[in-house]
């Protein structure tokens, strides 16, 4: 039975809740290989393009899990053998390194050839049987790939990436390294402009067991201190849901308002503003609940956002607080808040007031400043339902059978140099005790299962900026093969801190029989359901678009839908289309996912109404060159620019009148002062006095 305790409030005070505090020594383990696999991914083209050749093959293990962006690669796999003499340390779950100099012997192999560029003709030849990884993480490259021992040179190298520690399997894992031609080797055969060439992808698994454990007493300090000026809040714990806050209705058909607490730290190296509303300075906090059932993850809950005020000055993060708190959270410090103090009605506002990607409130107008507009509250919360804007929920939604169910909470902080660290999520028991809701926090102890909630469900998840300065969706996948020829494939789609929001999804189906489509959102309204159609090869969800005579329901922040069908062809790499709702740069956003048809992005061109069009680059991802291709209804000025991530421009290509048809150039990787760009993510933009478009591109280095 839970225990209730009520404390009396004076006037004006918060009552605060502190948790307990991180334990100062570290959990290190020692850990030895046990046995493992590489795998690489490597195109003909790519080889062919280079003037080498990949012959002789010889496998030694399956690449079944390998992760790979080009699904016309050839995938090779390679035995690590057991019984190698290898250990590496991690402290509390992270990779610190290997305990000595790593050799990695494999089985198998091939022979890597060069062909003279004039000629055409094989003229060198290096042999890869048995070859060996040698892993020295203490410079800027990961690891050399080298032929058996004494070998001169390291014909390929694996760069742009580090370990990580899989917890749940006992695996240290790389996943998606950069495989890149060797620069000694590149010189030794006489063709030294082939060093840091990109020929495909590296992966890594090895499996490991535990040797032994020790404990250190060195407390850690926060790592930021003295490094430019970086803002990071973490959340460290999330514990406690509860249901007593508020409810209507009666079991079990009632609603509940739940709440639980949170603890957040300051890891970066300068205070963050945490001033009470009408400030606006402080950050914001949403809370949202999951339920997994019948290999589906579903959101059946979701809160109004709680504005944070009032910071403590406590160090639950071992990160060395020193002092502050009140309007300020100081460097290292963390800050509590209870259920009762997240749940608070004087607090939370509504989600429509808040972009979470830059975290801009307005005080003016908003839900606390009533009549006159004048910025100085006057809604207390007081006239809000019990369960309206906390962490809402349906009765009939928990203790279901073999359903297991999630909370999760995230702060929004402006100007957040870590985006994933300010989410936390625990899994949580519900039971029915005849008069109230009992939860129980699964794994004990505070401390939150960090990052997104959604990252954790499915066989893949797919993150991606939604456009230029705005935030990042996740789309979860999961695809069950259920015999006789028919495949099982379902979507979870979850909108992590879009502001601008995504009002339909498109799947390439090809030929594929479509049958048992549904569509599942967070509330029980089927009036405003989205709809569902396949025809010419694509099968789209959609709602209604922005600015239109009745409401739309797309998909907000901090919220989830669900997307499935059934089809006759197996997965095949593909790419989903996502339709962005409110206005801005760009209109669609692309996700490499699987799905039944393996089509290109240009399938999902997104042709305007207007016949104002742009399509998505080719080859995309792309090494050296992309072509980018757009049409006009007639010649006007036109702009069409390259930007990064951060919506800088890095290139510009047309800035003038263009003609009426279509029209194609080539982006060949550069900025506009001749120099290579770095490889990563970036937006095409086509611009006019009337409409724009844009589209993505990965460029590989």
């Amino acid at each position: 039975m839970r225990r209730r305790v009520s404390v009396p409030r004076a006037p004006g005070i918060a009552l605060l809740v502190l948790g307990f505090a991180v334990a100062a020594s570290a959990d290190t383990q020692i850990r030895r290989v046990t046995q493992g696999i590489t795998s690489l991914s490597i195109t003909d083209q790519r080889l062919e393009s280079l003037g080498l050749t990949l012959d002789r093959l010889r496998q030694s293990a399956s690449a079944e899990r390998f992760v790979g962006l080009n699904p016309s690669a050839n995938h090779y796999s390679f035995a690590i053998p057991s019984g190698v003499d290898i250990s590496f340390r991690l402290r509390d779950h992270g990779f610190v390194g290997f305990t000595d100099d790593v050799r990695l012997p494999h089985e198998g192999g091939f022979v890597l050839g060069v062909e003279d560029p004039h000629l055409r003709q094989l003229v060198s030849s290096t042999a890869l049987f048995d070859f060996a990884v040698e892993v020295d993480p203490g410079e800027g490259l990961l690891a050399r790939i080298r032929g058996p021992e004494g070998s001169r040179s390291a014909p390929l190298e694996i760069r742009n990436t580090g370990f990580g520690f899989d917890a749940s399997s006992g695996e240290l894992v790389v996943r998606g390294g950069d495989l890149v031609i060797g620069g000694d080797w590149a010189r030794e055969i006489g063709r030294p402009e082939l060093a840091g060439e990109y020929v495909g992808l590296y992966d890594l698994r090895l499996e490991s067991q535990l040797v032994r454990r020790e404990a250190s007493d060195v407390a850690p300090r926060n790592p930021r201190r003295g490094d430019p000026p970086v803002i990071d809040v973490l959340l460290l714990e999330v514990y406690g849901l509860t249901d007593y806050l508020g409810r209507s209705g009666t079991y079990p058909n009632g609603l509940l308002g739940l709440s639980f607490a949170t603890t957040s730290c300051n890891n970066g190296n300068v205070p963050v503003p945490w001033h009470a509303p009408m400030a606006e300075d402080h950050p914001v906090i949403g809370m949202a609940m999951f339920r997994e059932m019948n290999g589906r993850m579903e959101m059946i809950g979701r809160s109004w956002l709680k504005h944070a005020f009032l910071a403590l000055a406590n160090d639950q993060c071992d990160l060395g607080c020193a002092g502050g708190g009140g309007g300020i959270l100081d460097v290292g410090c963390s800050d509590t808040y209870s259920a009762g103090n997240n749940g608070s009605l004087y607090y939370l506002g509504p989600r429509d007031e808040v972009n979470p990607h830059t975290v801009v409130w307005d005080c003016w107008g908003s839900w606390f400043d009533g009549i006159p507009v004048d910025c100085v509250r006057d809604n207390d919360g007081s006239g809000s339902g019990p369960t309206e804007s906390r962490l809402e929920v349906r009765e009939s939604d928990l203790e279901i059978p073999g359903a297991k169910y999630y909370y999760e909470g995230i702060y929004y902080v402006a100007d957040d140099d870590t985006l994933f660290n300010n989410f936390g999520w625990r899994e949580v028991t519900t039971h029915w005790n005849g008069s109230d809701w009992d939860f129980g926090d699964v794994g004990g102890g505070l401390l939150a299962n960090p990052g997104p909630f959604m990252l954790n469900w499915g066989q893949k998840q797919y993150t991606d900026p939604v456009a230029p300065d705005d935030g990042i969706v996740i789309l979860s996948e999961d695809i069950t093969d259920l015999g006789g020829g028919t495949w099982h494939y379902e979507w979870a789609l979850y909108n992590q801190t879009s502001a601008r929001a995504v009002e339909a999804i498109t799947i390439p189906v090809g030929n594929a029989v479509i049958t048992n489509a549904g569509f599942r959102d967070i509330d029980q309204d089927a009036e405003n359901d989205w709809t569902f159609a396949a025809s010419e090869g694509l099968a789209t969800w959609e709602t209604l678009p922005y600015g239109g005579p009745t409401s739309s329901n797309p998909v907000e922040f901090q919220s989830l839908y669900n997307f499935w069908f059934d089809a006759d062809v197996a997965p095949q790499s593909a790419s989903a289309l996502l339709r962005i709702h409110r206005p801005g740069t760009g209109s669609h956003v692309f996700l490499d996912i699987r799905a039944p048809h393996g089509g290109t992005t240009t399938v999902l061109a997104p042709a305007g109404d207007s016949g104002f069009a742009l399509f998505p680059s080719e080859p995309n991802p792309f090494v050296g060159s992309t072509r980018i291709s757009f049409a006009l209804d007639r010649a006007q000025p036109v702009r069409l620019f390259v930007t990064d991530v951060s919506g800088r421009v890095v290139r510009s290509l047309v800035d003038g009148v263009a003609p009426s048809g279509r029209t194609s150039l080539r982006w060949d990787g550069r900025n506009d002062s001749g120099s290579r760009v770095a490889g990563g993510i970036y937006f095409f933009h086509l611009e006019s006095s009337e409409d724009s478009r844009t589209t993505k591109g990965i460029l590989l280095r």
